[in-house]
């Protein structure tokens, strides 16, 4: 499986990994296409885990339908390794779609399917 990522998008997710907490957001685009992510206030403020801002995450969705854009998926980062936690796993059951994690080392994409699934990510 494999989805497509903005170069904006990619350069953007490598510049947010410089912190002391997880930063997360939502990804938009179409069906297997990345056009934009949008950061979400992570309300932990957690080096460990993250929790999106129901209000930030509602008006994102608003924007993602303003720009004729779906929700594909939920980008955050981690400090060390960009390999799913088992709360990532958890939240891949409520939140389907791609989530991409975001390391100083790699940037890693993952779907939940029956198993937890590493996608390429090809730049465009």
């Amino acid at each position: 499986m494999k989805f497509k990522i903005s170069k904006k998008v990619w350069d953007f997710l490598r510049s947010v990994v410089q912190s002391d907490f997880e930063r997360c957001g939502l990804l938009f685009g179409r069906g297997d296409v990345v056009l934009q992510a949008i950061e979400i206030e992570n309300i932990r403020k957690s080096p460990v885990e993250f929790e999106l801002s129901p209000l930030e995450s509602l008006k994102a969705f608003e924007e993602a339908e303003e720009k004729n854009l779906e929700v594909v998926g939920v980008w955050h980062t981690h400090l060390q390794n960009a390999t799913p936690s088992a709360k990532d796993i958890q939240g891949m059951k409520n939140f389907p779609g791609l989530w991409i994690i975001s390391s100083r080392k790699e940037i890693r994409g993952y779907v939940l399917e029956r198993e937890v699934l590493e996608v390429e990510l090809e730049i465009i």
